[in-house]
């Protein structure tokens, strides 16, 4: 079983959509303060935050920084898990930023609150299982959403749907969706054999269209690596109109998507990049660039530059798991691909 996300819309009266607005204030309220509250303390426990701007009674005396004071009488109207879950968030988002820096993704970071005028009026929060629950009627199209105080919201949703999982609700252009977890059988299939590499340029078709026919007519399919977000870094900062339609283009959402869709279908997606592999010494070759034929500095192989990436890959895939070890300036060093280990030279 497979987890998947599913969006329903949900169709609340005028009384119900007042008070999901009142939630969503409530919570984007709480999130600021949890920001202003990182800004001056460098902390982001959820647990702290929780003693300071969630719990309504505490035993121990609150200790606030210089400038923060308790929270207003309104913010209690707004269920304690959803204000909760919203400080949850906040950490979460904290602990990624990070990470990211650790790893080198990025130079700096800095934790900015939720803006009206940037992010719009809707703030998307989060319910407890324990809150939420759907009631099915017989004989009617829609259920019946129940989350903390605010009962019985109709909702479009699959027959038998139960709440097993945190949920979401935000608001889309007006409309009001709940985002729901839920388990996804597999499809069996019988593996033909089949395969497909893919290009970068995937301009022409939609996303989910392309996903579909891939995964339909295709048992393993090899994706090559692109990174626009390295090379919109490398490219001058004038140039952006590239910049804006590279980036909209989003590989890497569709590179996600295609995995997605092939846990589903029970189909192999392999991500992998073999320009720089030289198809005769299994050496690297660093300075290739944009050149169209490959020459092998070490061994004098020469080749088509997508041909022997081709060889490659079709070589490499069919070999299982391989390694290469990239020799540069004199220096032994090992590169790890996604297709695992390729074979080592001698």
């Amino acid at each position: 079983m497979i987890q998947r996300m599913r969006k329903y819309r949900l169709y609340p009266t005028v009384e119900q959509k007042q008070g999901l607005r009142a939630f969503m204030g409530t919570c984007r309220w709480t999130y600021k303060q949890a920001v202003a509250h990182f800004r001056k303390t460098n902390v982001s426990s959820a647990i702290t935050l929780r003693d300071l701007n969630v719990t309504q009674n505490q035993r121990r005396q609150r200790v606030y920084p210089d400038g923060m004071e308790p929270p207003p009488d309104w913010v209690f109207d707004t269920p304690k898990s959803i204000r909760y879950n919203t400080l949850r968030k906040f950490q979460t988002n904290v602990k990624a930023a990070f990470s990211n820096k650790k790893n080198g993704n990025i130079d700096r970071f800095q934790i900015r609150t939720k803006s009206r005028k940037k992010d719009g009026h809707n703030f998307t929060f989060c319910e407890d299982p324990t809150n939420a629950n759907i009631t099915h009627v017989a004989d009617e199209s829609k259920a019946l959403l129940s989350i903390s105080n605010l009962k019985d919201m109709p909702i479009r949703c699959d027959p038998g749907l139960v709440v097993t999982n945190e949920i979401q609700i935000t608001n889309t252009n007006g409309f009001w969706y709940s985002v729901i977890p839920l388990f996804v059988q597999p499809m069996p299939y019988t593996n033909a054999g089949k395969a497909i590499a893919l290009d970068q340029g995937l301009k022409a078709s939609l996303h989910y269209q392309t996903c579909a026919y891939l995964t339909k007519h295709y048992d393993t399919i090899v994706l090559p690596i692109f990174s626009s977000k390295d090379m919109v870094k490398k490219s001058s900062k004038r140039n952006h109109a590239y910049n804006k339609m590279l980036l909209g283009l989003k590989h890497f959402q569709f590179r996600e998507l295609l995995k997605t869709k092939c846990e589903v279908a029970g189909k192999a997606l392999v991500v992998c990049s073999e320009i720089q592999t030289c198809g005769r010494c299994s050496r690297l070759h660093l300075k290739i660039g944009n050149q169209d034929v490959f020459e092998c500095p070490h061994c004098g192989h020469a080749a088509g530059r997508d041909v022997s990436a081709a060889l490659n890959i079709l070589r490499f895939t069919c070999a299982g798991s391989l390694a290469v070890y990239a020799i540069h300036s004199l220096k032994k060093k090992r590169l790890t691909i996604s297709l695992g280990l390729q074979r080592v030279p001698d």
